[in-house]
């Protein structure tokens, strides 16, 4: 019971630290945008109009790869859209050498790509590794099996006492797998962020433009 309480401990601990740096991964995400979507007005006012519309749907895609079925299409899209920035940055590069204004803008997008990197990395590797589960639900099960051969052996069952041990670690085993899975259960990853900062930039298309 001891060992079963500190794995259940110990799988908590590293549940929660990956559910907070997903949530704060989206948050960074949101700002880098932003900051490139501020900053595209350094460039030429064709490249400028270009770039935020890209950014935009980037967005969109980054909320829209929210939804399973959408998720492989969304990061396709959304890599091109990180080389056709990356175009136009190599095409300012070539007219405009050394400029300053340039390479705030190229550090912003740069860091957009980078946090689109460790979220598509963090959704499918930050999770409790398969050995971890084996081995906590061989303990359960061997905990199971202990206070079922004790209460046998000295005549007093509770099955009162037993239920409420399953349910307490049935409601703990469903915690540590929604912090796992936070974008599969019922605690799931918040992206205020990206939602705020979507509605931010659409506001900020001329009336005159298609939104």
């Amino acid at each position: 019971m001891g060992l079963l309480a500190f794995l259940l401990a110990f799988s908590i601990g590293i549940a929660l630290n990956q559910y907070n740096t997903r949530r704060q991964l989206v948050i960074t995400e949101a700002n880098a945008i932003g900051t490139s979507y501020l900053r595209a007005g350094f460039l030429g006012e064709t490249d400028s109009v270009a770039v935020r519309d890209l950014l935009r749907e980037y967005v969109d895609l980054r909320l829209a790869a929210l939804d399973p079925a959408k998720l492989d299409e969304s990061i396709l899209r959304s890599e091109e859209i990180h080389n056709q920035l990356w175009s136009i940055i190599e095409q300012q590069a070539s007219e405009n050498p050394g400029s300053v204004m340039l390479g705030l803008f190229v550090d912003a997008v740069n860091e957009v790509i980078d946090v689109h990197s460790l979220r598509v990395v963090g959704n499918s590797e930050l999770r409790l590794p398969p050995l971890m589960w084996q081995v906590f639900y061989g303990i359960a099960g061997l905990s199971f099996l202990l206070v079922g051969l004790i209460s046998s052996a000295d005549g007093r069952r509770n099955p009162i006492a037993v239920l409420l041990f399953a349910l307490a670690l049935t409601a703990v085993l469903v915690l540590i797998v929604d912090l796992d899975r936070t974008q599969e259960g019922l605690l799931r990853v918040g992206h205020k962020a990206l939602l705020d900062l979507q509605r931010t930039i659409s506001a900020s298309v001329p009336s005159n433009l298609p939104r």
